[in-house]
C-alpha cells in the first residue's frame, strides 16, 4: 500500500494505562481519506485519551499499528513530531488569541514564512488567504478574532489546520467543536466540514450530539470503558440504536410535564442593569423551570451571574426565594438557598486538583463536620452516595476532579446541591458537552427540584433542550429580554425562527 492509497489512520490494539487504571483496551481505529469518521461514547469512554494520543499529547502503553496516510508514528511522539507527521487538531476551545489577527492566529501555530530573519508578511498573507478560501470564510486576515461570531472563530481553527496545504494534512481531528453553538452555527460549522471531506481529508469527529453525527458522518465508531463495541457505516444505526448502545441501556425521556400549576415566585426581578444586562425583568415560580436563549453574548451567563451575586447590579430589584436582596453576594444567595452551576465548569465551578469527595462536600460542609471540624465519616458518606446515586464514573471517591470526563465533572456539579436542595437553581449550560446518559442524569435532577418546588432556570444554547425540558422560555439579545415563549407558542420552530430574525416578531413580545 502506498502512501497516495493509505488510510488518514490506522489505530491498531491500542491501549493506554495510567497506572493501575486502564482507559484504553486494543483499540482499533481506521479512517478512510475522504472521510467523515465519527467517534463516540459515554463521558469517560476514552475518547478524550484517544484523542490525546493521536495529537502526541499522550503515549500509548501498548500499539500494534499507528500511521498516518502510510507513515508510521514516532516511537516517542510529542506534539511538534505528530503534527510533522499531518495531524491536526481543533478543540472545542478553539485556541485562538482574540486580540491577535485572523493572519497572525492561522500563521502562529505553523510558523510564519520567512524571508532570512524577517517574517515574509506577503507569503504569509496569501496563504492564509487560501486557507481562508479553502473553508468558505469571506473575511479579511487583519480582522481580529475577538470580533468574529464564534462559528467563525470555528472556522479561522479549521483555517489554521489548512495553512500548510492539503498536501500536509493527514488527518483532521474534530473535538466536540460545536458543543457550545447555537443550531444556526452548527449548520455552517458542519459546511465547512463537508469542504475539508471534499478537498480529500480524513476526518474524525467526536461528538456528543447524534443528530449531527447522522447529518455529516459517513461512518461512526462506538467506545465503552476504553473498547471498541461497534465501528460500522452509519446507515447501520438509528439514532435510538446508538443512543441505546453509547449509554449501555435505552434511555427513557424524563417525564418533566408540569402541572401547570406554579407556586409563588421564588426568583422575581425588576428592571436589572448592570453592565451587560439592560432592563431585565422575569419570575420563576415555584415548581417552574425557565429557560434562557439567545445567541453567544446575548446576556444569558450575565444574568445567571448577576443571580448569584458574581454579576454587580447598578440598577433594579431583585428576590430571591422570597428575601430581598440589598448588598447581595454569594454568601447571601446560598444562605438564602440559592444555587448555580457556572458554564465554565472548569474554570469557576470545580477544584479540578480536588478529590470528587472534596468537590462533592465542598458547598455543604456544615453537614459534614461535627463541632467546627469536618467529620471524615460524613463526608465519605456524602460523597460516596452522590457517586452511588448519579453514576459518576469511575466509582472513586479519591480520584481527582481534573482525571474525570466533562459530564462526570457536570454530575458531581449539579448532584452536590442535592444533599441540602436548593429553593432556587441556576444552571449555565448544564448538558454542554456531556452524553445522553449524563444528559438524562442532569434532567432527572431538575425535574426533582421541580417537583419539591424549587424554581429553575435554565440558560442554555440548545433549543431542543429548552423546549423539552421548560415551561417558559425567554429569549435574549444584547442583554434584554425580547421574547417570551409559552404554552403553544414554545416550539423549536418558533425558537429557530426568532433567532434567525432577532427574536422581536414571534413569541409574546416583551
Amino acid at each position: 500500500m502506498t502512501t497516495e492509497t493509505a488510510p488518514a489512520l490506522v489505530a491498531t490494539g491500542l491501549t493506554k494505562r495510567f497506572g493501575s487504571r486502564t482507559v484504553l483496551t486494543d483499540a482499533d481505529l481506521v479512517v478512510g481519506v475522504g472521510e467523515i469518521h465519527a467517534l463516540v461514547g459515554p463521558n469517560g469512554s476514552g475518547k478524550s485519551t484517544m484523542v490525546k494520543i493521536l495529537s502526541g499529547f499522550h503515549e500509548a502503553t501498548q500499539v500494534d499499528t499507528l500511521s498516518v496516510r502510510g507513515h508510521d508514528f514516532p516511537s516517542s511522539p510529542t506534539a511538534q513530531s505528530v503534527a510533522d507527521l499531518g495531524v491536526r487538531v481543533v478543540h472545542q476551545d478553539l485556541g485562538l488569541i482574540p486580540e491577535l489577527s485572523i493572519l497572525e492566529n492561522v500563521a502562529l501555530a505553523a510558523g510564519f514564512e520567512h524571508r532570512g530573519v524577517l517574517v515574509n508578511w506577503k507569503e504569509s498573507r496569501a496563504r492564509c488567504i487560501q486557507a481562508l478560501e479553502a473553508v468558505g470564510l469571506d473575511r479579511s486576515p487583519d480582522v481580529l478574532v475577538g470580533s468574529l461570531a464564534v462559528w467563525e472563530r470555528v472556522a479561522v481553527s479549521f483555517a489554521r489546520a489548512l495553512y500548510d496545504g492539503l498536501d500536509h494534512l493527514g488527518l483532521l481531528i474534530l473535538d466536540e467543536i460545536t458543543a457550545a453553538l447555537p443550531r444556526d452555527q452548527v449548520i455552517s460549522v458542519l459546511d465547512i466540514v463537508r469542504k475539508v471531506k471534499a478537498l480529500g481529508a480524513g476526518v474524525l469527529y467526536v461528538s456528543h450530539r447524534f443528530e449531527e453525527i447522522f447529518e455529516i458522518a459517513d461512518r461512526v465508531t462506538v467506545l465503552i470503558d476504553g473498547k471498541v463495541v461497534a465501528s460500522d457505516a452509519i446507515s447501520a444505526f438509528t439514532v435510538d440504536s446508538l443512543v441505546t448502545l453509547v449509554a449501555g441501556h435505552e434511555i427513557v425521556a424524563t417525564d418533566s410535564e408540569s402541572t401547570g400549576v406554579f407556586g409563588e415566585p421564588l426568583i422575581a426581578a425588576e428592571h436589572l442593569e448592570s453592565e451587560r444586562l439592560h432592563d431585565v425583568s422575569l419570575s420563576v415560580r415555584s415548581g417552574e423551570i425557565v429557560g434562557i436563549i439567545g445567541r453567544a453574548g446575548c446576556g444569558r451567563s450575565a444574568l445567571g451571574r448577576a443571580l448569584f451575586g458574581l454579576e454587580k447590579l447598578s440598577g433594579g430589584t431583585l428576590e430571591l426565594n422570597g428575601v430581598r436582596m440589598r448588598r447581595f453576594t454569594v454568601q447571601e444567595a446560598m444562605k438564602n438557598k440559592v444555587a448555580y452551576v457556572p458554564q465554565d465548569r472548569f474554570g469557576s465551578g470545580i477544584l479540578p486538583a480536588g478529590t470528587v469527595k472534596e468537590n462533592a462536600t465542598l458547598i455543604n460542609l456544615p453537614a459534614v463536620s461535627n463541632g467546627g471540624f469536618i467529620s471524615k465519616r460524613r463526608e465519605v458518606e456524602q460523597a460516596t452516595a452522590l457517586v452511588r446515586d448519579y453514576d459518576v464514573r469511575p466509582a472513586d471517591i479519591q480520584a481527582l476532579m481534573a482525571q474525570l470526563s466533562g459530564g462526570n465533572q457536570q454530575k458531581v456539579l449539579v448532584a452536590r446541591w442535592m444533599a441540602n436542595p436548593p429553593r432556587v437553581l441556576v444552571l449555565d449550560e448544564p448538558t454542554e458537552g456531556v452524553d445522553a446518559g449524563a444528559r438524562a442524569i442532569i434532567y432527572r435532577l431538575v425535574d426533582e427540584l421541580r417537583r419539591r418546588g424549587s424554581a429553575v432556570l435554565v440558560l442554555t444554547s440548545s433549543i431542543e433542550e429548552a423546549v423539552q425540558v421548560c415551561d417558559r422560555v425567554l429569549q435574549m439579545s444584547e442583554g434584554r429580554i425580547v421574547a417570551t415563549f409559552e404554552d403553544e407558542r414554545l416550539s423549536t420552530h418558533n425558537i429557530e425562527q426568532a433567532l434567525l430574525v432577532g427574536g422581536t416578531t414571534i413569541g409574546h413580545e416583551q
